[in-house]
């Protein structure tokens, strides 16, 4: 009886450490970011992650993993470090919604867009320790979405 109790107890207290919170970034700046200066911060910010995951393929890295933090004009390019994993590429234009999470101690960017057919589901996530840089991140592609 009392290892039930020990393992319910873990997997409760498991569960509570991974509850998601979503946080609201003002994204009424967003239009009148230019192109320009929104690409130059994305490819300073992104490298800063902790870790890049995607569902469609299903991949993840974690930042050491990952060769290319690619931000161009029409969308992200995400490049590992081995050849033969995932690529992950999504279009500014695909990306219906740009959400930030937090998720026990870290902060999670969630982009919502094609080829992911759940709009449950996000399609690719960043995952920060801190909030400054996620906040930034999401305003900076609600920039460049809207830019189409």
């Amino acid at each position: 009886m009392r290892k039930i109790s020990v393992v319910l107890l873990c997997v409760v207290a498991l569960g509570a450490c991974r509850k998601r919170e979503e946080r609201l970034v003002s994204k009424e700046n967003a239009a009148d970011i230019p192109r320009e200066v929104a690409i130059q911060k994305l490819q300073e910010l992104l490298p800063t992650a902790e870790s890049v995951a995607c569902t469609v393929p299903k991949d993840s890295y974690k930042a050491s993993e990952v060769k290319e933090w690619g931000v161009r004009p029409d969308g992200l390019r995400i490049a590992p470090v081995r050849e033969k994993d995932a690529l992950f590429t999504v279009s500014f234009a695909d990306i219906t919604q740009v959400r930030l999470d937090k998720v026990g101690r870290y902060f999670q960017v969630r982009l919502f867009a094609k080829p992911q057919t759940d709009a449950t589901k996000d399609l690719i996530s960043f995952i920060w320790k801190t909030e400054e840089a996620p906040t930034r991140v999401v305003e900076l592609i609600e920039s460049l979405r809207l830019k189409k």
